[in-house]
């Protein structure tokens, strides 16, 4: 399906008959920005329900390239930020992005830790936003076109981080669970890499891929960080992977137990969410952490 606008969008659309559209007013608005694609999710904070979510794609636009007169002319996407929705939330998804220790207060200090660590784009602004959780944030890289986007277009939005709803959405999912395990988050040309005992975030961080061979070795190279042994490696995968995929195969070969994850437990979700598996749109399926 072809969005009728200037820059042509491929659509997926998953809803079912409890999303009322005209009750705007009493959801929840999610906005996620990733290199491809952007995501629209609606959700019932009453209900602990997710409602909708609406997928904008193509695999020749870089949606963190773009400038703002490009934005203004997917008029599909814009329709969507209208409705005078209870709150409005916008979630980067790129892998310009550390977590930082809270301590490190002020935009100034953070900026400076990422520095250290990434190289900062040109034309950019830092931005930050708390993880509430392990007393860390979230620190990140937006070009000021992107910036400009959200600030005009949602201007009372709250901006975060995917990474800080994957972290807080495994914390949450693990909440019972004893296991050493690393969990995978899988995007186009990224994964990141967690690993947690419920208490403390004992790893994280994001690594760029070209090959499977370098997203089995990243993720190897983590649990050999953390002591783990062959036969004592798990590994749970979330995100744009399946068990058809190469990476999928090899990672068999080197750990005792690689599986898929799945959505939390506690949310009520679409019958329209079976078209794909569990465990991707795992993060988008947790906006409700956000609140």
């Amino acid at each position: 399906m072809q969005a009728e606008t200037l820059i042509p969008l491929n659509i997926k659309h998953y809803t079912d008959g409890d999303f009322v559209a005209d009750s705007a007013f009493r959801y929840h608005f999610y906005l996620s920005i990733a290199k491809h694609k952007v995501s629209c999710i609606i959700a019932d904070p009453l209900n602990v329900k997710v409602v909708s979510l609406k997928t904008f794609s193509n695999p020749e636009i870089d949606f963190f390239k773009i400038n703002y007169d490009d934005w203004k002319k997917m008029s599909d996407v814009l329709q969507e930020l209208k409705p005078a929705y209870k709150g409005k939330f916008v979630l980067i998804d790129n892998d310009d992005c550390l977590i930082a220790p809270e301590s490190l207060c002020n935009i100034i200090e953070l900026e400076a830790y990422y520095q250290l660590h990434k190289p900062v784009l040109d034309n950019s602004q830092m931005s930050y936003s708390k993880l509430h959780i392990f007393t860390t944030s979230a620190v990140f890289n937006l070009r000021n076109e992107t910036i400009k986007f959200i600030r005009f277009e949602m201007p009372t939005a709250d901006l975060l981080h995917q990474s800080q709803l994957f972290i807080k959405a495994i914390v949450k999912s693990q909440i019972e669970e004893k296991d050493k395990k690393i969990f995978v988050n899988v995007h186009e040309q990224h994964i990141e890499v967690l690993a947690t005992d419920g208490q403390n975030l004992q790893f994280y961080n994001s690594f760029k891929y070209d090959t499977e061979t370098d997203f089995v070795y990243y993720i190897l190279s983590v649990a050999e960080q953390l002591g783990m042994e062959s036969n004592q490696i798990q590994i749970m995968l979330f995100g744009d992977i399946t068990n058809k995929d190469g990476a999928f195969e090899m990672l068999k070969k080197y750990a005792a137990r690689v599986q898929f994850g799945d959505k939390l437990q506690q949310y009520i979700y679409p019958d329209a969410f079976n078209q794909f598996s569990s465990h991707q749109h795992f993060v988008l399926s947790s906006c409700l952490l956000c609140e």
